[in-house]
């Protein structure tokens, strides 16, 4: 674990309706990819930086730092107790960078980011952020911490199973506790067995009889179960009592690669947004490069954006929820999708983004207002998506996007709010309708649903939530569609710690379902997008076999 370098400002950190529908979203996780630690020395050198300058960096975020707790009135808030993040090394010694960076997702992308399958509310006990790093040089497995289906464990050494078991020698603190409750129990029954002493001694001998019979057993039975809990729990993994209580909010992975370094971050959705996780990114990155304070402090005041007090009942922590054909688990366990699905990138260059929106924009009234950039690769995918699932014309297809209400509120809020001013928004349309009509039809509908949604729209909207609170599902996006997260606007590329530009950023397999797509500033700079997304693989051939998609050449 790592703490921050200075206490918490405030203790408590209040949760609102901003922040509180995505309880049950899973944390969200990024990999950043850099060419650094292919020298001797190298990576070990910017594992130190990365620990240091991220203690430094959780002072300011300190939110980040907590846990999520609820009050004696059952509503959520985080508990600003420094407990810190939760930063691993791990070892990847024969993965290449371009595997993990290559356009159609690799496997492998889920080993260099923790918590997978892992819901926000279970910050109850797991950090809050989570940092995983990873050496080529493998490490002592007493060392190491290693992830299972996305669960933490400790590694410990794999002790061969003895020829023969001592009764004392396998009895942990808890068992003797055990035990001693057994024999008290003992006590009991032998107690109120004495009044009939006197009556019968006969009975007596033969309860006696039975009684050292039970115990005698009981402790043979205890000793062979114990015996073999205990070495399971050896072999496989044992997780000692206080473990996950001991885990934040968050949690870093930082892997060694054969000719780089991966950077997996989990965030926990309650605490923030995209807008503030590159925030957070970029001050970190500020401090490892040497700065003495971030360049653009955060706003914790989450109160100024809106005041109330909701009370959520929560799955219990023991539950995984499932979420049909989505990524879940259940004791550590995720569940695949019934489809096969597939994630890849689609780069989209300055030249062809001009050629989408010039071609939405080409049909235009004089006075009309011309369609975003945004909103013309909006309905360009839109469309595209539709054209590959091949749906019936009479089907019905939503567009949902996740929108920052920062500007939008009255007043509006500061950039570096910390925290979540999101909300998600979507129109709807025919399948056969999107299709049949000119692509500013599409982008008419984006448009007017972007526009709309100024600060009444967003009062209103957190009013019906508040009203009655529903924690969403991460895949609650609408029939037929595609969502987007994130935005080109972060300015992710420039992530330097202080070796370079990141040479590709990802997102892990959480939160991911049919019709997904994260935006991100191109790779090759300027204006250019990249678009990760994810789809049914049999919709997904279709789309990467489209030229129209591809190259703009027609919306």
């Amino acid at each position: 674990m790592v703490v921050p370098a200075v206490k918490a400002a405030k203790e408590t950190c209040p949760l609102l309706t901003f922040d509180l529908p995505y309880v049950t979203f899973y944390y969200n996780q990024k990999v950043l990819l850099y060419k650094v630690g292919a020298e001797e020395g190298e990576f070990e050198k910017a594992v130190e930086t990365l620990e240091k300058s991220l203690a430094e960096v959780l002072g300011y975020f300190y939110p980040l730092a907590g846990k999520l707790v609820q009050d004696e009135e059952g509503v959520l808030e985080v508990d600003c107790n420094d407990r810190g993040a939760e930063f691993v090394v791990a070892a990847a010694e024969d993965v290449h960078l371009s595997e993990l960076a290559a356009s159609d997702a690799s496997p492998l992308l889920q080993d260099v980011v923790p918590y997978a399958g892992v819901q926000n509310h279970e910050g109850r006990e797991l950090p809050l952020l989570a940092v995983q790093a990873s050496p080529a040089i493998p490490l002592p497995p007493n060392v190491l911490p290693s992830y299972s289906e996305g669960v933490p464990v400790i590694c410990v050494p794999n002790l061969s199973r003895p020829s023969s078991y001592s009764r004392l020698d396998l009895f942990t603190s808890v068992e003797w506790c055990a035990a001693a409750a057994s024999l008290q129990l003992a006590c009991v029954f032998l107690v109120s067995w004495v009044h009939l002493i006197a009556t019968s001694l006969l009975l007596l001998l033969l309860l006696l009889l039975l009684l050292v019979m039970v115990i005698y057993f009981s402790l043979i039975q205890i000793q062979a179960l114990t015996a073999e809990k205990w070495i399971l729990s050896i072999e496989l993994a044992w997780l000692p009592p206080n473990f996950v209580s001991s885990l934040s909010c968050d949690c870093v992975q930082v892997t060694k690669l054969k000719d780089g370094m991966a950077l997996g971050c989990s965030f926990n959705h309650v605490i923030l947004d995209g807008n503030s996780t590159w925030h957070f990114m970029s001050s970190w990155a500020e401090l490892a490069r040497g700065l003495t304070t971030v360049s653009l402090l955060p706003f914790h005041d989450r109160t100024k954006a809106r005041n109330t007090r909701l009370k959520l009942d929560l799955p219990p922590l023991t539950a995984h929820v499932a979420n049909g054909d989505g990524p879940a688990h259940q004791n550590g366990e995720v569940k695949p999708p019934s489809k096969p699905m597939r994630e890849k990138i689609f780069h989209f260059s300055e030249e062809v983004l001009d050629k989408i929106k010039a071609q939405v924009n080409a049909h235009l009234e004089p006075d009309q207002k011309p369609f975003s950039s945004f909103q013309a690769l909006g309905v360009h995918v839109w469309r595209s998506v539709i054209r590959a699932r091949e749906l019936p014309p009479e089907s019905y297809t939503v567009f949902t996007l996740f929108v920052d209400c920062r500007k939008r509120l009255e007043p509006p809020m500061s950039d570096n709010f910390f925290g979540n001013l999101i909300q998600g928004i979507y129109t709807v349309t025919a399948s056969g309708m999107l299709l049949a009509q000119p692509a500013e039809y599409g982008a008419g509908l984006l448009h007017e649903l972007i526009n709309s949604h100024n600060a009444a729209a967003i009062d209103a909207k957190s009013t019906e939530w508040e009203k009655a609170p529903k924690l969403y599902n991460y895949k609650d996006a609408g029939i037929n569609c595609v969502a987007v997260g994130s935005s080109p606007r972060f300015k992710v590329y420039e992530v330097d710690f202080g070796w370079g530009s990141p040479d590709s950023v990802r997102s892990g397999s959480n939160n991911k379902f049919d019709g997904m797509m994260y935006l991100y500033a191109g790779k090759k700079g300027g204006r250019s997008v990249d678009a990760e997304i994810t789809l049914e693989a049999e919709t997904m051939k279709k789309l990467e076999a489209d030229e129209q998609f591809l190259t703009g050449s027609a919306v």
